[in-house]
């Protein structure tokens, strides 16, 4: 992708910066590599953290970090969200039942309260079609 070399550059100049990769590390590397950038590929199965600024590793191992970028990534910050995102041509309806499911199994105790999960499943469903999810 365009700029994604120089982007990477940037942000190694800041950043402790790895690419967690489903393909080989050791090609992604080799590549990278031919393409002027300091690259690591995991050390050892211990590894826990990347910290080495300027140098950039190349893993097939999801790492802690502070931030991923990632082309398919749904941001996550409650189930009725990433249901909306993730489902987004199902009715309102098929929409409500699916909130409803996912309250339910996040709190069980609300299973026993009808009323209260629908009315939860209703307000969640109308933040998330305004915008507010």
């Amino acid at each position: 992708m365009d700029g994604a070399l120089d982007g990477l550059r940037t942000l190694m100049e800041h950043y402790s910066v790895f690419i967690h990769t489903s393909r080989n590390p050791r090609e992604v590397a080799d590549w990278l590599a031919s393409h002027e950038l300091l690259v690591a590929t995991d050390p050892s199965d211990d590894l826990r953290f990347w910290v080495e600024r300027g140098v950039l590793l190349v893993t097939n191992r999801k790492l802690p970090a502070s931030a991923y970028l990632d082309d398919r990534a749904v941001r996550f910050t409650s189930w009725p969200q990433a249901l909306h995102d993730l489902l987004p041509d199902q009715d309102r309806d098929a929409r409500r039942r699916t909130i409803r499911r996912a309250l339910t199994a996040a709190w069980p105790d609300l299973a026993g309260d009808p009323t209260h999960v629908n009315q939860l499943a209703e307000v969640a469903l109308t933040a998330l079609e305004h915008g507010d999810g």
